[in-house]
């Protein structure tokens, strides 16, 4: 419906064109809106793990060296962390050769 309103009135050939720049529109605004989603959700999931280790102290001051499997939710939140960051590089890789 959109699409009809911006393209009324024009001749064939610059309704393609149109339609092309029309496209590329819908397609700018998808990938931004899905990468701020994707970005406020990666935040929430890095925020929402626990941490190990005690930052930058632990790195000079020697730290806990005990390794410790995550299991259950933790894992998941993990595994969701992973794939959220991926899911947002490859859009930002999208919008760089779009």
């Amino acid at each position: 419906m959109i699409v009809y309103f911006l393209t009324r009135g024009l001749r064939p050939a610059e309704q393609k064109r149109n339609l092309a720049n029309i496209r590329a529109l819908f397609m700018e605004l998808f990938l931004d809106i899905s990468q701020l989603v994707v970005g406020i959700l990666l935040m929430a999931a890095v925020l929402l793990q626990s941490g190990r280790s005690g930052g930058l102290g632990s790195a000079f001051a020697g730290g806990d060296s005990v390794q410790i499997t995550r299991r259950g939710a933790e894992k998941g939140l993990f595994n969701i962390t992973v794939v959220l960051a991926a899911v947002f590089i490859g859009l930002a890789a999208s919008r760089m050769f779009l």
